[in-house]
């Protein structure tokens, strides 16, 4: 596994090397998985999904799917990188809302990616996932939608609309 770590981390395209290092987390034994943790983040630059746009697919090379879990993703292989827990709730509402907006079942993906995580992110995202749905709607986080030119839905923040209105 190592020697694939090494030949991920030294791709010129940040994205697939992402999305590869993913894939090998989510398919890796727990003792795999403590290590891509524990080493997080090689010392080497990433590219994350745009979040605004995980509804998307025009201009993409991965499937919305394939984003969302990704974009969770993250927090399970970050685990030990200290974050302020808001950002982590507030990732958590977009790619809550993302799935929901495309018709994926966000219970599903959120599962599918906690019980793969440490048990302090597991219960971070369990958590919520039990929140009323009030308080994990779009409004909830100040989030809004919007078409873009190709006519898809991209999440934004409320503020974000008012400043592009001006």
């Amino acid at each position: 596994m190592r020697e694939i770590i090494k030949e991920i981390i030294v791709l010129e395209d940040r994205e697939l090397a992402y999305f590869q290092l993913v894939s090998l987390f989510r398919n890796s034994s727990a003792d795999e998985r403590d290590y891509i943790i524990n080493q997080w983040d090689f010392g080497v630059k990433w590219k994350y999904p745009n979040q605004r746009r995980l509804c998307c697919l025009k201009g993409e090379r991965f499937t919305c799917k394939d984003r969302i879990e990704a974009s969770l993703s993250y927090f399970a292989i970050s685990a030990r990188k200290s974050k302020d827990i808001r950002e982590s709730i507030f990732a958590y509402a977009v790619i809550y809302n993302s799935c929901t907006l495309i018709g994926l079942d966000p219970v599903r993906i959120f599962h599918s990616i906690s019980e793969i995580a440490d048990p302090n992110i597991k219960q971070s995202m369990n958590d919520f996932i039990l929140r009323k749905d009030e308080n994990k709607s779009l409004s909830a986080f100040k989030l809004t939608t919007k078409q873009n030119e190709h006519g898809e839905i991209e999440l934004v923040t409320m503020w974000d609309t008012k400043s592009s209105n001006a």
